[in-house]
């Protein structure tokens, strides 16, 4: 075997050593070959993945040492601003949720407008 052969033999066998280092995905990068509970349309959370999905996580502020939001609660009024639900049936104001929405947004009020919507 002539010097020639073996030079271009070392070439190619470093030009794929190179190739594949370049080519290989790093861990971190690399698809997940966990099998997850559910569907792809329908996935499930395991416990683990869920015990950050409560209020306490959800509402918790971004700035270190600072208080978590706690709404305050909504209390409804005796009687709603609008009611939607059949025709002709007492205390309906709106047959359909939009008729209601158009019709507070054109009161123009600062105050909360509250819809009731009632079962067909």
């Amino acid at each position: 075997m002539n010097t020639f052969s073996v030079s271009r033999l070392a070439l190619a066998l470093a030009f794929g050593v190179t190739l594949t280092a370049c080519s290989s995905t790093p861990p971190d990068q690399r698809p997940s070959d966990q099998t997850a509970p559910g569907t792809s349309s329908r996935p499930i959370l395991s416990a683990k993945e869920a015990q950050n999905f409560d209020a306490q996580h959800y509402f918790a502020s971004l700035t270190p040492g600072a208080a978590a939001w706690n709404p305050s609660p909504i209390t409804l009024p005796a009687q709603p601003d609008f009611v939607v639900g059949p025709a002709g049936t007492q205390g309906v104001t709106h047959t359909t949720i939009q008729a209601a929405v158009d019709a507070a947004i054109i009161k123009r009020t600062n105050k909360r407008q509250y819809i009731a919507v009632m079962p067909w």
